[in-house]
């Protein structure tokens, strides 16, 4: 395996990555765990260093559920069009230089798989020409900005306008994760690239739904989704936290107390991933009832579930909700980059 190394020097301009790109060398695996203690010693001594790129691949989106029947007449084509300004043009920013395998360009790969998702939950729907379509979604913003700091860290933001016949709605998606880094990057491409972007197209599909078709999944196949989790000191797989999105995806109130119970689950304490994924499902789902369970998350929990608890009171919508959002705006956390690109996704 072949890592392309861009060696920088720090920038008072770039105060977050700290860098500005000088050249760049080559190095081959066996050079790799070198490479990561120069990276450590540069980044304790604040010296000049490397800094490695990674190299990202992405798979397709499934939905993983069948919705219900349709219950109003239905747009049948739809579109993406990219609306994004100059300073939201670059998807990938930060401490590390992307490498996209096959040049796959993120925003065309998320309107396939959004269509995808939809498309086998049961909607017919179909790609056109964005003045042909029923159902246009505009795209502001996609960005997965990374940052090393001990696990190397990804925060991938959506923000965007779903415009039908009945008007404008907005269509938010964030997803926040991290991976240690042991001698190679592959877990880093799978975990920190791959799966999130998975899990906004999933996002973003649910609320397509939500605004636009309003189906739902019948009990059955909630109750199959809930079924298929493990219990609480069960093994849990690398994608079981999309299944307990895929519960928001269901739009179904049943799948509520579920995804309650697997925000609260106290052996997922040190899983917060999982409890993140449930607190995530019930901003998708829009569950208004649940904003002191979000609010107490988001003031409590670890880092991660304390992300998609924010966002996920951002999704509610509600007067309570937008309130909370300007305590957290005039709050010292709002000096953290985290906290402000979520917020920003509501503004």
């Amino acid at each position: 395996m072949i890592v392309e190394v861009p060696c920088r020097r720090r920038s008072p301009d770039f105060p977050e990555n700290g860098m500005a790109d000088t050249k760049t060398c080559r190095m081959d695996s066996r050079r790799i765990r070198t490479l990561r203690l120069a990276i450590l010693i540069a980044a304790v001594a604040g010296l000049p260093g490397c800094v490695a790129s990674t190299s990202v691949g992405y798979g397709p989106a499934e939905a993983g559920l069948t919705l219900g029947p349709a219950v109003r007449t239905e747009p049948t084509t739809f579109a993406v069009v990219d609306a994004r300004g100059d300073a939201d043009k670059r998807v990938h920013v930060g401490s590390f230089q992307i490498e996209v395998e096959g040049g796959t360009d993120e925003l065309v790969w998320l309107g396939e798989n959004v269509e995808k998702v939809l498309s086998e939950t049961g909607i017919d729907l179909r790609r056109v020409a964005p003045d042909q379509a029923d159902l246009l979604l505009r795209v502001r913003r996609l960005r997965i900005r990374n940052r090393d700091g001990g696990p190397y860290h990804t925060f991938t933001t959506f923000r965007g306008d779903l415009v039908d016949k009945e008007g404008t709605h907005p269509i938010t998606a964030y997803y926040k994760a991290n991976q240690a880094v042991e001698f190679d990057y592959t877990p880093v491409s799978r975990n920190c690239y791959r799966y999130p972007l998975v899990a906004v197209a999933l996002e973003v599909a649910a609320k397509i739904n939500r605004a636009a078709f309003r189906r739902g999944a019948p009990s059955s196949e909630v109750r199959r989704l809930a079924d298929s989790l493990p219990p609480p000191y069960g093994i849990v797989g690398e994608t079981t936290f999309l299944t307990v999105m895929r519960l928001g995806l269901s739009n179904n109130r049943e799948a509520i107390p579920v995804l309650v119970e697997l925000a609260g689950r106290e052996q997922w304490k040190d899983q917060g991933w999982l409890r993140a994924a449930a607190a995530s499902a019930l901003g998708t789902i829009g569950a208004a009832t649940e904003f002191p369970l979000l609010r107490s998350m988001y003031e409590g929990d670890g880092n991660v579930s304390r992300l998609a608890a924010l966002k996920s009171i951002g999704d509610l919508g509600t007067s309570e909700a937008r309130a909370y959002l300007d305590q957290v705006r005039a709050s010292p956390s709002f000096r953290l980059e985290m906290i402000r690109e979520i917020v920003s996704l509501y503004d």
